[in-house]
């Protein structure tokens, strides 16, 4: 059980290097995405990946829809980096 214990806190220290670099990232690249409640650097990214190459996906209601995202609010931002990219 102790080593168990000693590689989950290795693996978590690991973790805190892609973690920071995600957060400043998203921070750069989606930071009005990221101040939305319950959006958290995870999050945006999938948001900024689901955009893709292809942000013109994100501005009709029916792309939207596909991608499953529901909130009106999240989907203007989206519509509004998609204009920006």
């Amino acid at each position: 059980m102790r080593l168990l214990a000693k590689r989950w806190l290795m693996l978590t220290k690991e973790l805190k290097t892609p973690d920071a670099m995600l957060e400043r990232l998203i921070n750069q690249h989606a930071r009005r995405l990221r101040e939305r409640f319950g959006v958290g650097p995870q999050t945006a990214a999938v948001l900024v990946a689901l955009a893709g190459d292809k942000p013109e996906r994100l501005k009709s209601e029916a792309a939207l829809a596909a991608g499953r995202i529901g909130d009106a609010g999240m989907q203007t931002l989206l519509r509004e980096k998609a204009d920006v990219a």
